[in-house]
């Protein structure tokens, strides 16, 4: 009952955000809203993903819950928040978490409707635990990153037709939305070494009959990464910008997006 509450309140203050953008009052109330979601939501994650279990000796242990469903809520929730912290210095990005919020309602839908389990002690498997988790803020970043550039690929369509209204108007205006785009590519960038560097070690270290593959599915992990570096050094030494910017940016996050399921899809975590 709870969880369909908080998913109640993500669909309504999205509403609010993205059809009354010039009442002022109606906002200021729809933050709240927001705000009580996002909590609701992180009560709902722990909830879902820090589970007691009993052990051999029946006491009782926590073990983390990693089904697929739960990752994705947290993925989303974690991106909110990304956007929240990043509007302190950009107040009009604000808005842009409130394109998440169907999204979070969705995540916990599915979370209610197709309960899975994938259990990781973290005190025996801690090296594990911490790459999961660098990848789900990573994906945060990233799925912020997403939707930065289907954002500026809709308003930059819009201003050549000079038609911006409604919600677009509220945006910041295109240059700040492609360096911030820029700025999170860079931090997926970072994130992505760090996964990428960790999946290797453990590969190396991987003396199961699974090995090959893990493999299969890195390859595509590492054409991602590429993808984001060409990009880097485009924008550095080619001054790209604009839809060659955002054409790459949403090629190399589909690629991780494919290479990271099937990595899941391998290890069972769905």
């Amino acid at each position: 009952m709870f969880a369909t509450i908080v998913a109640v309140i993500y669909v309504l203050t999205a509403l609010l955000w993205l059809f009354c953008t010039h009442q002022r009052l109606i906002r200021n109330f729809a933050y709240g809203l927001g705000f009580i979601a996002w909590f609701g939501h992180a009560w709902l994650l722990y909830q879902w993903i820090d589970l007691p279990t009993l052990d051999i000796s029946q006491s009782y242990e926590r073990v983390q819950n990693l089904h697929i469903n739960n990752l994705f809520s947290l993925i989303i929730w974690a991106a909110i928040l990304l956007t929240w912290l990043l509007a302190c210095k950009h107040r009009r990005l604000v808005r842009i978490s409130a394109i998440f919020f169907p999204l979070a309602a969705i995540s916990i839908g599915l979370v209610q409707w197709s309960p899975g389990y994938y259990l990781l002690t973290a005190g025996q498997n801690i090296s594990q635990l911490m790459h999961i988790l660098t990848a789900v803020a990573t994906f945060s970043v990233l799925t912020v990153a997403v939707l930065q550039a289907i954002l500026m690929g809709i308003q930059d369509n819009y201003l050549r037709q000079k038609r911006v209204t409604g919600w677009l108007s509220l945006l910041p205006p295109l240059e700040s939305m492609e360096a911030f785009l820029f700025t999170l590519i860079i931090l997926g960038f970072a994130g992505l070494s760090i996964i990428i560097l960790g999946s290797l070690l453990m590969l190396l270290n991987d003396q199961g009959h699974t090995t090959v593959n893990h493999a299969q599915s890195f390859y595509p992990a590492v054409l991602a990464w590429l993808v984001f570096l060409t990009i880097l050094l485009g924008r550095m030494f080619y001054g790209w910008h604009g839809k060659t910017m955002i054409a790459w940016t949403i090629s190399a996050i589909l690629i991780l997006m494919v290479s990271s399921l099937s990595m899941w899809l391998i290890t069972g975590g769905v």
